[in-house]
């Protein structure tokens, strides 16, 4: 091949490539925007649970218990999309444990469960939790998504 027929065939070889990296740039970005859209929605469930927990152990409202159990089944759905949700040792399965928990836990769904003060143990756990899962969805979304900041994923 003489150096004519190279070039020649150069410009759309660089056309071809060219296309390539784009369309690769352009996958990633929809997965990212993708991820940010199922992060976002799984964050406003994370609120909306605690603020119905909440009302729920100060204010007596017994009736969301339904709505609170219903939320959470459905968060862990949608956490199940994200990556090394469901395998061993996963910070955000202990994430989404440790707020279910908080939330059911104690006389949740007792036929008389005791009112309990807003700056109650219980109240402040419900919130501690939810804020360790927003900023562990954040963080799944950092490293998986924007291939920045630390994992506390044994192997990535």
């Amino acid at each position: 091949m003489s150096l004519d027929d190279f070039l020649k065939w150069l410009p759309p070889i660089l056309v071809v490539l060219g296309w390539i990296v784009v369309n690769w740039q352009n996958d990633k970005r929809e997965l990212r925007k993708e991820a940010r859209t199922l992060i976002d929605a799984a964050k406003k469930s994370v609120g909306e649970i605690a603020v119905k927990a909440v009302n729920y152990h100060v204010d007596g409202q017994h009736g969301l218990a339904f709505e609170i159990k219903a939320g959470l089944d459905a968060l862990e759905i949608e956490c199940e999309r994200l990556p090394f949700f469901v395998v061993k040792n996963s910070p955000l399965m202990g994430a989404h444990v440790a707020f279910s928990d908080a939330v059911t836990g104690g006389d949740f769904e007792a036929t008389a469960p005791a009112k309990k003060a807003p700056n109650s143990p219980e109240v402040a756990t419900i919130l501690r939790t939810r804020t360790e899962m927003l900023a562990e969805l954040e963080r799944v979304f950092r490293v998986h998504y924007l291939g920045r900041g630390g994992s506390r994923h044994p192997w990535g």
